[in-house]
């Protein structure tokens, strides 16, 4: 947990990981196996690091904070986690996210139809990729009719989405991946879909990408 995301993780602490995965889930070494098992890591590290986070919040007014760290953490590895959530940087950001979420009545523009169902439909028939989740995200909620947003909170979602993609605001030190943009703008992810995507889903080609650079690293 002394890492703010999970591409931060030295590649070595991965390979241990893997390891671990592949010995007690009696996994093949097998590329696409591993590379699905990073995918689900990530998610989780980020909806662990945002759960620590709500734990903090909720235990400010304890002074002895420090040494009551959440169930399953070390209390170095808590040290660490909280001395990053104090930092100014992280404050800022996470303030303004915050009163994002606290506004966000969101709507859609497809109609009867379901933003899974859309995506599905969106899918490449030969390679079967899907389209990412920043385009489906303005395809579905942008409406071509009007030319405008559906709404005002889908167009501030989509504008903070691409700022921590791209770095475009000097309140963020650097570049994140489309998934952690959309973590840190809407909340952790939910077991069963993706945020701005409907229920099903499947992690989207970004997200595959990041994941297989991982891989190759790890196979240097």
């Amino acid at each position: 947990m002394q890492f703010a995301r999970w591409k931060d993780i030295p590649t070595q602490n991965k390979k241990i990981l893997w390891l671990a995965m592949k010995q007690k889930f009696n996994l093949e070494e097998d590329i696409g196996v591993k590379k699905i098992v990073f995918e689900q890591l990530n998610r989780q590290y980020q909806s662990l690091r945002h759960n620590l986070h709500e734990h903090y919040e909720n235990n400010l007014d304890d002074e002895n904070i420090l040494e009551h760290p959440p169930k399953g953490i070390t209390p170095e590895n808590w040290a660490a986690v909280i001395n990053y959530f104090e930092t100014e940087d992280f404050k800022k950001v996470s303030e303004r996210n915050k009163q994002n979420r606290r506004k966000l009545k969101l709507s859609h523009a497809c109609g009867t139809k379901s933003i899974a169902q859309y995506c599905y439909e969106e899918c490449d028939i030969e390679t079967g990729k899907e389209p990412t989740r920043t385009s489906t995200w303005k395809k579905t909620r942008f409406s071509n009719n009007k030319n405008d947003w559906v709404d005002d909170a889908s167009r501030e979602v989509y504008e903070e989405i691409l700022k921590f993609q791209n770095g475009g605001d000097e309140d963020i030190e650097d570049v994140v991946s489309e998934d952690e943009a959309f973590i840190k703008v809407l909340g952790p992810e939910k077991s069963s879909r993706l945020r701005g995507c409907g229920d099903g889903l499947k992690p989207p080609s970004k997200r595959g990408e990041n994941v297989n650079q991982e891989l190759a690293e790890e196979n240097e």
